[in-house]
């Protein structure tokens, strides 16, 4: 990035801006990556970089999100997937859908409305589990279809989102979507021989912890049933 700014090259300076935002959201630092975003996204806009913009939108959503601010991540992440939609970018399109999402389901928690009375607060969860549902089941069909996730920046993160949106629906394939995630995270943690190394992939990305304990949770449920 300093690089870019040393040579001016406005261009140079949005990949570096981007990947800035996404590792400061990655650690829970979202006024970091907001920052981050936001100055990426006045060049891509200036220097009109439809993809980037995509991926732009959608994670300076997912970091307004992380402030609590979910109207304003709504308002952006519809325009990421109206931008990725345009674009033809159906693997991407998923990831800003699974975003929006957990925007979603994020607006229907009570705890996000701790002034409204309990009428409101209950119509609110219904309507916002209602649309991050629509979200859910595009992106099921898509990969009933054969599509796959390739080129997104969180596969897995959208499997556990459609895993929690399901379960918080009462949906019976929540666990055969959390199967699936587990399954892959776990695929891809066999492959790395260093065991520290191993253990931080994990454990210190955040989604892959939660599928983790989402499915020993889900086990332990299991066992109890039986």
């Amino acid at each position: 990035l300093a690089i870019a700014r040393e040579i001016g090259n406005r261009q140079h300076e949005t990949l570096p801006l981007a990947n800035l935002g996404f590792v400061a959201a990655v650690q829970g630092d979202y006024a970091g990556a907001r920052s981050y975003y936001e100055q990426c996204l006045d060049i891509v806009c200036e220097i009109g970089h439809r993809e980037l913009e995509g991926y732009v939108l959608t994670g300076l959503g997912d970091a307004l999100m992380g402030l609590g601010k979910l109207a304003e991540a709504l308002v952006l992440l519809r325009q990421a997937i109206s931008v990725r939609r345009e674009l033809g970018h159906q693997a991407l399109l998923m990831e800003s859908q699974a975003t929006l999402a957990r925007a979603y389901l994020a607006q229907g928690d009570p705890a996000t409305s701790p002034s409204a009375s309990s009428g409101q607060v209950s119509g609110q969860t219904g309507q916002a589990l209602t649309q991050a549902q629509a979200q859910v089941e595009e992106i099921l069909a898509y990969l009933d279809a054969g599509g796959n996730l390739d080129g997104t920046e969180q596969p897995l993160r959208i499997y556990l989102t459609c895993y929690q949106v399901l379960q918080a629906s009462g949906d019976s394939r929540a666990a055969g979507v959390l199967q699936s995630a587990h399954a892959a995270l776990q695929e891809q943690a066999a492959r790395i021989p260093d065991e520290d190394t191993r253990r931080s992939f994990l454990e210190n990305v955040p989604w892959h912890r939660e599928i983790v304990a989402a499915w020993q949770a889900a086990q332990h449920d299991n066992e109890e049933k039986e």
